[in-house]
């Protein structure tokens, strides 16, 4: 029984698909199947049971899965450790939501190289739906992403930062040079939007929901490019992360709208005091102070 194994089952139970789990973790199907079939063997019991396109498991499964996700951590922490040299290259797997990918992490990799820290880094994008099941499973190390109510109590959250977010239009748009702008007001106009998973767009259709307004959405996408580009081409308005705003856009002057989105990171508790995580906490602290700097509440 190794920890590879362990995480083919984990990602088989919480996916319910082998072949959704051979792409989750870059193997083929075969290769998955092998895996479950190895393990059953060693364990000398039915992990799975398949009924038409549908995984189902036995109890046999849901009674190894507490296990399964200790000893994978287990593992994970152990190859952390057992270098003895602290030059050894550590490998760092950096989870993130979308901007934050494409703003962000410049700046980590920055300090990495000031600091001579000895990390290879890997960053993974993903749906905030994602953060505790990736983390579950060990495919990533820590996730930096908007706040959101985490149900998993093995998962901890740090606050790092509130970063500004601005109704924004193009420099001809009707609202472009009006003041104190309100909900009422954005509700009479075209809008250009996230889609609803990202929590920008949660904090603005919360508001509009208390206030009982109507959205005119004429496009949603998960692309902040397209977006700019729609609001450039006068198409609506939209809500913008501070990070991404840039001369184009005309960012509004309103009122009784969110101001801030809170950016955290995320980690398994059973991986705090790994040599990996005790490593990256040097510079987080200093990540933190700059990034507070760079986008002041």
């Amino acid at each position: 029984m190794d920890i590879l194994s362990l995480k083919s089952f984990l990602a088989v139970l919480n996916l319910r698909s082998f072949s959704n789990a051979a792409k989750e973790l870059n193997v083929t199907q075969s290769a998955m199947s092998k895996r479950i079939m190895a393990l059953e063997k060693e364990l000398n019991t039915n992990l799975f049971d398949v009924i038409g396109k549908v995984v189902y498991p036995t109890s046999s499964a849901l009674k190894l899965e507490s296990y399964a996700k200790e000893m994978v951590m287990l593992g994970m922490n152990l190859q952390d450790n057992i270098a003895e040299s602290p030059e050894e290259t550590l490998v760092l797997r950096i989870g993130s939501t979308l901007h934050i990918n494409h703003i962000f992490f410049p700046d980590i990799l920055k300090l990495f190289r000031e600091h001579k820290l000895p990390f290879k880094v890997y960053f993974k994008q993903l749906p905030t739906d994602d953060v505790s099941y990736e983390l579950e499973l060990g495919n990533v190390d820590i996730v930096f992403s908007t706040k959101h109510i985490m149900t998993n109590r093995n998962i901890n959250g740090v606050d790092l930062w509130q970063e500004p977010i601005f109704i924004v239009t193009s420099k001809t748009h009707p609202l472009a040079n009006t003041k104190n702008i309100t909900p009422e007001m954005l509700s009479k106009y075209p809008a250009v939007l996230t889609t609803s998973d990202y929590s920008i767009r949660n904090r603005l259709d919360d508001t509009m929901k208390e206030r009982q307004l109507p959205l005119d959405i004429v496009c949603e996408t998960s692309s902040f490019i397209t977006l700019k580009q729609l609001v450039d081409n006068d198409f609506g308005w939209s809500i913008f992360p501070l990070s991404l705003c840039d001369e184009t856009l005309v960012k509004l002057d309103t009122i009784h709208l969110p101001k801030f989105i809170q950016i955290c990171w995320y980690s398994h508790e059973s991986r705090a005091k790994s040599k990996l995580m005790r490593s990256f906490m040097k510079i987080i602290s200093e990540w933190q102070l700059n990034m507070a700097k760079k986008y002041p509440a």
